[in-house]
């Protein structure tokens, strides 16, 4: 074989292991057991990529139905949730359907302003102007706009819910929608306006500051005869508490405004992790999270 043929076969084979200028598209490993989607919004004017994780006997009982756990944030939670959903299952829980809400980006970086559109249940300017300057000094894109929430809620119960069921065989009567910190926020706004259409809300390190605590607020606005939802799981971190967000203090006032409201939920769980803060806790959060919602939490079987 001559020196040439030889450099073209050795080309051929760095091609093929990839390198550096491999596209991403080709670069990109799935999750495993999950199903890609673009689905557009009429509600947003905007696509979103919407992840589905199917559970392990999904194919094998053709005459099942799961419950369904959407994520907000979806590409940089379902790998997590679809690990522990997986470990779970061994410990006891349901086997789930897992969908991941997020935009059709390359990386994590690229989600991180535009979230602030859907995410928040009303604009907030003073917080944009504020967050710009810290997403930008950590070479993230800045947000621009918020308050699309409600949009985005209709997006999430009349377009992607039915379109989810229409495409997998879901357990139409055991939903569950788990959100972080801005996505907690929009969990909770969905509870305040939607609280029969999920059954389960786990909600993780919540953004309880933006708008001048308006969700915290309305909370304790709720009429008597709320009607209720199965269960409300929340959880924050104690080193996530600064004089600026206020992040603890505005959760422990979330949990004493529930407790005496007993329409807000049949039950309800508030969570605290003494050594984790806002990017630290979640995942150990989401696990107790799906554990509460699927009754499998707290180990005594009792309800807080």
């Amino acid at each position: 074989m001559t020196r040439a043929l030889l450099m073209c076969a050795a080309l051929t084979m760095v091609i093929a292991c990839g390198n550096e200028n491999q596209s991403a598209a080709d670069a990109r490993v799935p999750i495993l057991g999950s199903v890609s989607h673009q689905m557009p919004s009429r509600a947003v004017g905007d696509t979103f990529q919407v992840s589905v994780v199917l559970p392990r006997s999904y194919f094998a009982d053709t005459t099942r139905h799961f419950p369904v756990v959407y994520l907000l944030d979806g590409n940089e939670l379902i790998g997590v949730a679809s690990s522990v959903a997986w470990e779970l299952w061994v410990s006891g829980m349901p086997e789930v359907i897992l969908v991941g809400i997020d935009y059709p980006v390359v990386d994590l970086d690229q989600s991180q302003g535009i979230r602030f559109r859907d995410l928040t249940p009303s604009e907030d300017r003073a917080a944009i102007a504020v967050q710009g300057p810290e997403y930008a000094a950590l070479g993230l894109p800045a947000p621009t706009v918020s308050g699309g929430g409600p949009r985005f809620m209709t997006f999430l119960t009349d377009e992607l819910g039915p379109r989810i069921d229409s495409l997998y065989r879901t357990d139409a009567s055991n939903r569950s929608l788990l959100g972080l910190s801005l996505g907690g926020l929009l969990a909770l706004h969905v509870l305040l306006e939607r609280p029969d259409y999920y059954h389960n809300y786990i909600v993780l390190s919540p953004s309880l500051w933006w708008n001048k605590d308006e969700t915290v607020a309305r909370f304790s606005a709720l009429p008597a005869d709320r009607k209720p939802v199965q269960r409300l799981f929340v959880s924050i971190g104690l080193a996530e508490e600064d004089s600026i967000y206020r992040m603890v203090k505005n959760v422990r006032r979330l949990e004493e405004i529930v407790a005496t409201q007993p329409s807000v939920a049949l039950a309800t769980r508030f969570q605290y992790f003494p050594d984790e803060n806002h990017n630290s806790g979640w995942p150990a959060a989401m696990s107790r999270g799906l554990r509460f919602a699927f009754r499998l939490w707290p180990p005594t079987g009792q309800d807080k």
